[in-house]
């Protein structure tokens, strides 16, 4: 037959047949008819496909037959139809129930069918997403599986540069120790011993801050400051961190204003810059230039575009740590910011210092941006909010740091000292009375209790621990402050998730291990100094 032949064939169909005929083809959706009750009175092909029942089955059942016992329980189809009726069209996903009682899951559409304003039906059209849910689900799970996969890995990457870290600091506290026992040792090689083990424990410190800012669990402390004061201040240890060989240069502008956010979080971020360009130079750079690393700050009107994003507008200090070193591959800029990763060999490091950077920005309400060539060294900007600056006389910026502080006098007064590790305590009782303090131990907080209730006990200040067996060292804090209003607490731990959620923030806190300096800042703002001897 020809084709105009095959057209008058079709044309001789009368319009309802050609339109049943063309529902009828259609293999992959359901699509019938409902009467306004909501009775089956058309059937297709597609639906008798996946759903099980033929025309003479179905015809003149409800169509909630379909529908889960759980669904009708909650009376989903009469809420379906009364949906497309009243906003024209009702369109969901679900699991429906085929001839056999197993389930697939199906993307639902119902459309109402109106005659001169009159509702004479419905258009349901049903199509079996069943495998695609599936494949979302497999995917999901392989998701899921590749999350786990990795999550070991960090936790393996973890673990071998925190022990490798650990053991290092390990052997420099075991042998200066042994060493600190011979009793023939020369002086300059026992306070060499001495200097060796305090910068052990700073080190130590210091690692396990960026370990708990990493997870996120290290609450800001925020206080307004200058930064060209604390990069100046910072200027001695960044020049000893880069050696002899590598020349530090700033560009610090003398008009910038103050930024409002955690001092020593800040002081932190730029050490860890500073190490990665040592550690970028050490590994090669410019063959023409002296090493060096810049440091720069000034005042900047907004923060640039940005990783895709929007550019920001508003008042923020830039400062900018760029080196001479090999540069960044393009292909790994996208990773440097990751928890753990790392270029360094294996066992070099945690891979945790840029992730502390961009921690302490984001929390910060700032941003970091990094570019870099290779051959050409790495330039690293952080955006931190500006605050207002403070009335001040107008100053120069001095080529060396200012003079520290000189240290408090020694303390006097009761300390009733609150800690569950024998050892700490140990080590604490004589550190309080070289302040000038008379301690008294407590084992736990129901001993404190206990102490502070017994005649003739008086106490000038408590320092307690947070984290103890029973009551904890915040719930104490506050007991005490119940009953002995005008008794002050001071709080220690090494563990800052402690303090978060509104937990124990009303009072001071002393992060372990403390230093002698440290202990006569926290206990001093309580204590009155001790008495001048004539």
């Amino acid at each position: 037959m020809s084709q105009v032949g095959n057209i008058r064939s079709i044309q001789e169909i009368s319009s309802i047949d050609r339109f049943q005929c063309l529902v009828d083809a259609i293999k992959d959706y359901a699509i019938y008819m409902l009467d306004p009750d909501g009775f089956i009175v058309s059937w297709n092909s597609g639906a008798e496909r996946f759903k099980g029942y033929s025309e003479l089955e179905i015809l003149g059942r409800h169509f909630s037959c379909f529908y889960t016992s759980e669904d009708i329980a909650a009376d989903l189809p009469r809420h379906a139809l009364a949906t497309a009726r009243i906003e024209g069209h009702f369109e969901t996903e679900g699991w429906r129930v085929r001839k056999d009682g197993s389930r697939l899951f199906a993307h639902v559409a119902i459309d109402p069918i109106m005659r001169d304003g009159t509702l004479i039906g419905f258009a349901k059209i049903t199509q079996d997403i069943t495998q695609k849910v599936k494949a979302d689900q497999d995917l999901l799970a392989a998701r899921e599986a590749l999350q786990q996969s990795q999550r070991m890995e960090v936790l393996g990457r973890l673990t071998s540069g925190v022990a490798h870290d650990f053991n290092n600091m390990m052997t420099v506290m075991r042998s200066s120790t042994e060493r600190l026992m011979q009793a023939d040792l020369a002086s300059e090689d026992r306070n060499r011993c001495l200097e060796l083990m305090a910068e052990t424990i700073d080190h130590a410190t210091s690692l396990t801050n960026q370990l708990i800012t990493f997870v996120r669990r290290q609450p800001l402390r925020p206080e307004q400051f200058d930064v060209v004061d604390r990069i100046l201040a910072l200027r001695p240890l960044l020049e000893t961190t880069l050696t002899d060989r590598i020349r530090l240069k700033l560009h610090l502008a003398p008009d910038l204003t103050q930024v409002d956010t955690d001092r020593h979080q800040f002081e932190t971020a730029i050490i860890n810059l500073i190490v990665n360009a040592r550690d970028a130079i050490a590994r090669g750079g410019s063959e023409n230039d002296k090493p060096f690393v810049t440091i720069s700050a000034s005042p900047v009107s907004g923060v640039p575009s940005l990783n895709g994003n929007p550019p920001i507008s508003g008042a923020y200090v830039a400062i900018s740590i760029a080196d001479n070193g090999p540069g960044i591959d393009e292909s790994i800029l996208g990773d440097i910011f990751e928890p753990f990763f790392t270029t360094k060999e294996h066992n070099q490091g945690t891979g945790l210092g840029l992730s502390q950077v961009y921690n302490f920005v984001q929390q910060s309400g700032g941003e970091i941006d990094v570019s870099s060539e290779l051959g050409q060294g790495a330039l690293f900007t952080l955006y931190l909010p500006r605050v207002r600056r403070r009335v001040v006389a107008a100053r120069n910026i001095p080529l060396t740091p200012p003079e520290p502080e000189p240290e408090a006098s020694p303390l006097s007064g009761r300390v009733l000292l609150v800690e569950d590790n024998a050892r700490i305590a140990e080590v604490t009782i004589p550190l309080l009375e070289d302040l000038g303090l008379t301690p008294v131990w407590a084992a736990d907080a129901e001993e404190a209790l206990v102490k502070l209730q017994e005649k003739g006990e008086t106490f000038d200040i408590v320092l307690t621990d947070v984290v103890m067996p029973g009551m904890s060292g915040i719930a104490l804090a506050r007991a005490i402050s119940q009953r002995l209003p005008d008794l002050p607490v001071v709080l220690t731990s090494g563990y800052s998730d402690d303090l978060t959620a509104g937990q124990g923030g009303e009072f001071d806190l002393i992060q372990k291990p403390y230093s002698r300096k440290g202990l006569i800042s926290a206990l001093g703002r309580h204590l009155n100094p001790a008495p001048e001897t004539a």
